[in-house]
C-alpha cells in the first residue's frame, strides 16, 4: 500500500506499507475467488503498528491514510513437492 499523505522519513517518498490479510482456509479445487474485505481497517492496524515501532526513532507524527492505494498484490500458495499451477484472471 502506499499512503500519499505520509512521508517516509528514510526516503522523502510516500509512505509504504506491507499490509498482510489473514490466511484463506483451504477450499475446492478450481477456481476460487479471492476478496479482499477489510482492507482499510488492515491499512490502518499496519500503520499504527508501523507508528509504535518508529516512535522514539525518526518516526512519523501523521496517520493520515487517506487516498491510499494498492501498487501490488502478493499470494502465497504453499503446496506440495508437486508443481502446481496457479492463474490470476482478473484484478478488480
Amino acid at each position: 500500500m502506499v499512503l500519499p499523505r505520509i512521508e517516509d522519513p528514510h526516503t522523502g517518498q510516500p509512505l509504504r506499507l506491507i499490509v498482510r490479510r489473514p490466511s484463506l482456509s483451504p477450499s475446492s479445487p478450481g477456481e476460487s475467488t479471492l476478496e479482499l474485505s477489510g482492507l482499510p481497517r488492515l491499512v490502518k492496524q499496519r500503520l499504527r503498528a508501523e507508528q509504535l515501532r518508529r516512535q522514539g526513532a525518526d518516526g512519523f507524527e501523521t496517520s493520515d491514510d487517506r487516498e491510499a492505494y494498492v501498487t501490488r498484490v502478493g499470494l502465497v500458495a504453499p503446496g506440495d513437492v508437486r508443481a502446481r499451477s496457479m492463474w490470476v484472471h482478473e484484478l478488480r
